[in-house]
């Protein structure tokens, strides 16, 4: 299989929901990700025999290793290894929630450096939202901007969190005490001390400003046990300037009660991830190569959004019965209305009924 026609049986799929008008650019969307074992613990027959010719091929690799480079393809002696698999989910209230998009990666690829190639992605099927939900692992402040000025998206996310001793005590001095002035390039301590000794500097592959103060301006200081364990001076570092109002907005915007209403969405992918992992098996694969294994992924998915759809039709004419029954009755906002719900598969469950109140139809 080429590199890229792993996704082709999802394209598919997405271009009959979009035919169906079930799918839509420019919503709500959520992502996050789990690992899969590329390793089989159940092998069949013909597998145990594949499996014995590899270890007899390790053996002979030890003594005759030139003769066995001429029999055998250089692939047998590649292990299998760790993936994760990452979701792109739809979650808008008009619009069933569809699975856009899926990127299987390396376990070891961390989820800060995929944000990108997942817009791309989504780009490409014009399919880009306006607010991306993630995870604190995937809340990047390069990708967040990167995204609002070229895509125009919001990712919306917990902002990484200032983890120092000074903060986890409450009462030392953290960056947050101290002033900054980006003009003058010079920073202001909580006791007033001022220090220019400003640096830009490579800190893991991002570029940090790193602000000392002189080993005077510390060594006299009354309050210097609330402000540094060092024996010589403080040291702050913090991002650029556009990076660090940035983080600081995040910050102070997730503490409102509107932010939590609306990053409490993203919590419904971790039921798609439930419901993927134990009726489809998601976390253990046959496939040991990485785009084998994601066109596994992308088949799993199609078959599971297969039987969504028809779910969706099923339910979208019993809702319809239930609005016409709420229209005439007189008190439509205590009714809750009696409703059988269809599972395909479940007999017992089919016996039980749902109590669905829709007074907020009406509000």
């Amino acid at each position: 299989m080429q590199k890229g026609e792993e996704s082709i049986l999802l394209e598919k799929m997405l271009d009959c929901f979009r035919e169906k008008q079930l799918l839509k650019a420019r919503g709500k969307q959520r992502t996050d990700s789990t690992h899969i074992a590329a390793s089989v613990r159940y092998l069949s027959r013909l597998e145990s025999v594949a499996e014995t010719l590899r270890a007899t091929f390790n053996e002979i690799a030890k003594t005759h290793p030139e003769w066995l480079l001429e029999q055998v393809s250089v692939k047998w002696t590649l292990q299998p290894c760790r993936l994760l698999v990452r979701l792109v989910e739809v979650c808008d209230d008009d619009c069933p929630h569809l699975i856009i998009n899926i990127l299987t990666t390396g376990a070891v690829i961390p989820d800060t450096s995929v944000g990108k190639e997942i817009h791309d992605s989504l780009k490409n099927k014009q399919l880009l939202p306006t607010t991306h939900l993630v995870d604190l692992g995937y809340v990047d402040t390069k990708w967040i901007m990167e995204s609002a000025k070229q895509d125009g998206i919001r990712v919306l996310g917990p902002a990484r969190q200032n983890y120092h001793w000074q903060v986890k005590s409450k009462t030392g001095f953290a960056l947050a005490d101290f002033s900054i002035d980006w003009e003058n390039k010079q920073v202001t301590c909580p006791t007033g001390q001022i220090a220019k000794n400003w640096a830009a500097r490579n800190y893991q592959g991002r570029e940090k400003i790193r602000v000392r103060f002189k080993p005077s301006q510390c060594q006299r200081c009354r309050q210097k046990e609330l402000c540094t364990r060092s024996k010589l001076r403080r040291a702050v570092m913090f991002p650029k300037r556009e990076e660090y109002d940035v983080l600081e907005a995040a910050r102070i915007e997730e503490t409102t009660v509107e932010w939590q209403q609306q990053y409490n969405r993203r919590a419904g992918i971790e039921g798609t991830f439930s419901q993927a992992v134990r009726g489809y098996g998601l976390r253990r694969t046959r496939y040991r190569w990485r785009t084998e294994n994601a066109f596994a992924q992308s088949g799993n998915r199609v078959g599971n959004q297969r039987r969504q759809k028809r779910r969706l039709v099923e339910r979208k004419e019993t809702r319809a019965d239930q609005i016409i029954k709420i229209c005439k009755t007189e008190n439509k906002r205590t009714l809750r209305i009696r409703q059988q719900y269809p599972f395909s598969g479940r007999s017992t469950t089919e016996k039980y009924c749902n109590y669905i109140n829709l007074n907020h139809l009406f509000n």
